[in-house]
């Protein structure tokens, strides 16, 4: 499951930079197509990355979550994908092990996701339920 892939945050940069930077192997199509898999996940999984965007904005990602029993049960949390708008653009990917539950995990990977772009932004750390992002 793609919660439980041995990664990096620097390997799932170098993939987004291939399918959005077309710095990969893969023909235009094919990054096309991924793309348009990520911008068009089920509403439920709209989380993560997406904590970045604006009204408006263009989100491509790709979530992981999976409880790992050989961490006593506790979740490892993923998300990585794109921010596109008029203000902001943004490859992003937060991996974290080791939350408690899957809504924390998510709360965490939010967090996280918001200090990085708010620091590549040189602002203020909006909070996650602001109606701003």
């Amino acid at each position: 499951s793609w919660g439980s892939t041995m990664t990096t945050a620097a390997d799932q940069l170098r993939l987004l930079r291939a399918l959005y930077l077309d710095e990969g192997p893969l023909t235009s199509e094919g990054n096309a197509q991924i793309r348009e898999l990520m911008e068009s996940v089920a509403p439920e999984q709209v989380w993560g990355v997406n904590a970045a965007a604006g009204p408006g904005d263009t989100v491509g990602l790709k979530n992981g979550w999976v409880p790992r029993e050989d961490n006593g049960g506790l979740w490892t949390v993923n998300s990585v994908g794109y921010v596109a708008g008029d203000e902001r653009e943004y490859l992003v990917a937060v991996l974290s092990d080791g939350q408690a539950d899957y809504g924390g995990g998510i709360a965490m990977v939010e967090e996280a996701v918001l200090h990085v772009t708010g620091a590549m932004e040189g602002g203020t750390v909006p909070d996650a339920a602001s109606p701003e992002r």
